[in-house]
Order: C-alpha cells, then structure tokens, then sequence
C-alpha cells in the first residue's frame, strides 16, 4: 500500500457501513510501514456520512483495487 492506491473497504469488524466504499490513500499514519499504520483515505463516494471521512483506517480493512506505480 502506498500514497496513490485505489482502495475498497471490505466492511469487517464491524464497519458495514463502509462496505464496498471505494477511495484513494492519501497518507500514512503514525509509522513508516504501510502494513502496520493507519491509513486517511479520500472516499469518492458521495453517500459516506462526514464522520466516516473523518477516521483513519487499518490495512486488514482496507483491499488495493489499482496500485498506483
């Protein structure tokens, strides 16, 4: 994962409202290795409720669609 990736939240652990959502990475928090921080992510679908936009998210939520290389 990296800065640029197309990612779709898969909607485990709770997050069901974010199923199938689809964003882009925009910046890693906290730590270095993408694998283990957590991710801000712009979301491109209009119906994402404010707080939702707001949060940081986990890799294991998190499935890249197209990585930006």
């Amino acid at each position: 994962m990296q800065v640029g990736d197309i990612v779709k939240h898969n909607g485990d652990d709770g997050w069901w409202m974010m199923k199938g959502k689809i964003g882009v990475l925009i910046e890693l928090l906290g730590i270095s290795d993408p694998r283990e921080g957590q991710w801000m992510v712009h979301w491109c679908d209009n119906d994402t409720p404010p707080y939702y936009r707001g949060l940081s998210y986990f890799p294991e939520h998190l499935e890249v669609l197209n990585a930006n290389r």
